[in-house]
């Protein structure tokens, strides 16, 4: 249920924000993480890399609270747009037959909008 319906709730929503800025605060000591920021800052701005990629307490949900933007809001609409097997690559790895994995497969992600031989609304 986790993969295709995920509850986003208040309390969800505000936990995954400060487990991102855990893992802001624990990158800042990293030296490939401080080397790709170095990267990412001399990339054409109008490229994807030129983004930060991690985000803060502030990033996620001091700003955008600023600016009048529902995190929770925002997410549930990103996910109500975006979350859709056919803009989706799934990779299982594992040591179990491809027929074993082939029914992980369905089993925790078959549900997602989209998933299936036809790609429908799934």
């Amino acid at each position: 249920a986790f993969f295709v319906a995920p509850l986003f709730t208040e309390g969800a929503t505000e936990r995954e924000v400060n487990a991102i800025n855990s893992e802001h605060l624990k990158n800042l000591q990293s030296d490939g993480f401080r080397v790709n920021q170095v990267v990412s800052s001399r990339s054409n701005p109008a490229h994807p890399n030129s983004h930060f990629g991690t985000g803060t307490i502030k990033t996620l949900l001091e700003t955008p609270k600023a600016r009048g933007i529902d995190l929770r809001g925002a997410l549930l609409k990103h996910f109500q747009t975006f979350y859709r097997a056919p803009l989706m690559t799934l990779c299982i790895i594992g040591s179990e037959p491809p027929a074993t994995l082939q029914a992980y497969a369905t089993k925790f992600f078959g549900g997602v909008a989209g998933a299936g031989p036809s790609g429908g609304q799934g």
